[in-house]
């Protein structure tokens, strides 16, 4: 098992030292963070990665509530060091570019990800709502609410509810995901 993020928290790391067969790879799946922390770079690459694709023995790819958290750190960085930059362009080819990376692998590929990002006042009443994924389409598949921030828990009584999606993006996906 390999689990790959950017950074693995404390917790994170102590979990994974229990599980022999468990190993954590520090990846930076946008292939932005280089650019972005290199002060010389003149503009952004396309984002984009390949990381895993090589590695002939993999049997199965499951990314889980990342897809949407992806753009949202280096979406921040380019428009405060690039401020003509398109937030909404950036984002979307950030999602873009990792849906095209997991459709890349040749095994079975789950993505979990939320798809609406909701925001209520302290009287449930809705104060936003936001394409979790800067308008990239995905298959569809089984969805569900997730409260994020029950009510209360963020500032001025707010909350925070997401809309959760499951799908299978590997060429070889059977009928609609079920789960049960």
């Amino acid at each position: 098992v390999v689990l790959a993020d950017i950074a693995h928290t404390l917790p994170a790391r102590t979990a994974a030292r229990r599980f022999p067969n468990v190993e954590l790879a520090l990846t930076d799946l946008t292939g932005l963070a280089d650019a972005l922390a290199d002060r010389r770079t003149a503009g952004l690459p396309p984002p984009g990665g390949t990381a895993f694709l090589d590695v002939p023995d993999i049997d199965l790819v499951v990314s889980a509530n990342v897809l949407s958290q992806l753009p949202l750190i280096p979406v921040a960085a380019a428009v405060r060091r690039w401020p003509d930059t398109d937030p909404a362009a950036l984002g979307r080819a950030i999602v873009d570019a990792h849906l095209a990376h997991l459709r890349g692998f040749a095994c079975p590929t789950l993505l979990l990800t939320d798809v609406v990002r909701a925001v209520f006042d302290a009287d449930n009443a809705p104060v936003s709502q936001d394409d979790a994924l800067f308008g990239a389409p995905l298959p569809d598949g089984p969805e569900w609410e997730w409260d994020v921030a029950p009510p209360g828990e963020l500032r001025g009584g707010r909350s925070m509810m997401t809309r959760v999606r499951a799908v299978r993006l590997d060429a070889a996906r059977p009928a609609p995901l079920q789960l049960d």
